[in-house]
């Protein structure tokens, strides 16, 4: 079986103004973090991409995805992150905002190429920057696992949680 995420990560009270801004709701996290689970339309679609230029990891990333994430770290710290896995190959891709503007990122690893010399689970993009959001991981669980990412296979099935 695959697992795939794309969505926005931040503190509720930072992610309630990005679920404004796109008028989707968010899901409540552990650790008084939410995801706001999308962006829902197919890669290459007629919306307007993002401003990362071309060869960035981002496959979902839309522009009005990308305003609402950078409008909303004003309040709070938003993270965007995107994971698509199938046989334990696949990739991750992570970037932060803060203030408005890109605090961390883009960072991404793809599975399928080989890891750097010396590189560690800690290395992991996704992780990488929960931990720069804030997310404290537990003694048996790294930043994923706190907030409880794996919870669901696909975006899609994140809304129905509530």
């Amino acid at each position: 079986m695959g697992y795939q995420l794309r969505g926005m990560i931040g503190a509720r009270h930072g992610i309630a103004h990005a679920s404004a801004a796109l008028g989707i709701p968010p899901v409540d996290l552990p650790e008084g973090f939410a995801l706001l689970p999308g962006p829902t339309l197919a890669p290459n679609a007629s919306a307007p991409v993002s401003s990362w230029p071309a060869g960035a990891p981002f496959w979902w990333l839309v522009a009005d995805w990308e305003a609402a994430a950078g409008s909303a770290s004003i309040r709070s710290p938003i993270a965007y992150v995107e994971a698509d896995f199938f046989g334990g190959v696949g990739t991750q891709t992570a970037v932060l905002w803060r203030d408005g503007a890109v605090l961390l990122g883009p960072l991404g690893r793809d599975t399928d190429r080989q890891a750097p010399p010396g590189s560690t689970l800690d290395a992991e993009p996704i992780n990488t920057t929960l931990r720069q959001l804030g997310v404290r991981r537990a003694a048996d669980r790294d930043e994923f696992d706190t907030l409880a990412l794996g919870q669901h296979r696909r975006t899609e099935d994140w809304p129905d949680d509530d």
